[in-house]
């Protein structure tokens, strides 16, 4: 309970700072604005301890420190925000019709090198584990998170890393020079 209450004040805390710094973004150069809607992202174990309330609690916060990043960018970067939103949106339609056009050879391909790494990131774990580094229930935490991603990769037929939220993110792919 101890881990909730210090989510809950730290979105509480995030949001206070939000609303007193909102004034001096006015002005701000588009780039230094971000391009993704106000989000407090929680280990699943932590969503999972919260009751309805809390998270209607944070749902709101939420969504008063996006009326207040609205409410101070311009339409510039307004349009901007939205230019962005539209171009990842096509590329990442342009990414699921190559997708689909790959043979399941091809796929199995990257599922194999996905696999390779999440094996790689268990055999540091095990790493960790053995040199003292983490306890033997944070380890196995850790391996089952993987687990659960490398089975839910076929099973879901995600994309590997482009499953993971690069497109989230803002990561734009693409042949175009910076």
């Amino acid at each position: 309970m101890k881990k909730v209450r210090r989510v809950l004040m730290g979105a509480l805390i995030f949001a206070l700072v939000c609303t007193l710094a909102a004034p001096l973004l006015v002005g701000a150069a588009p780039a230094s604005v971000p391009k993704h809607k106000v989000k407090f992202f929680f280990d699943k174990d932590i969503e999972d301890q919260l009751s309805e309330e809390q998270k209607s609690q944070i749902e709101a916060k939420q969504a008063e420190i996006q009326s207040i990043l609205e409410s101070v960018l311009t339409d510039e970067q307004k349009a901007e925000i939205e230019t962005h939103k539209t171009n990842m949106e096509a590329q990442k339609a342009n990414l699921e019709e190559k997708w689909n056009a790959l043979s399941e050879a091809q796929k199995e391909e990257l599922y194999g090198l996905h696999d390779n790494t999440i094996d790689s990131h268990m055999a540091a774990i095990d790493k960790y584990l053995d040199l003292g580094l983490i306890d033997a229930a944070i380890a196995q935490d850790m391996k089952d998170k993987l687990t659960e991603a490398k089975n839910s990769m076929r099973e879901n037929g995600e994309k590997g890393m482009f499953s993971a939220g690069y497109f989230k993110m803002g990561v734009e792919l693409g042949d175009e020079e910076e």
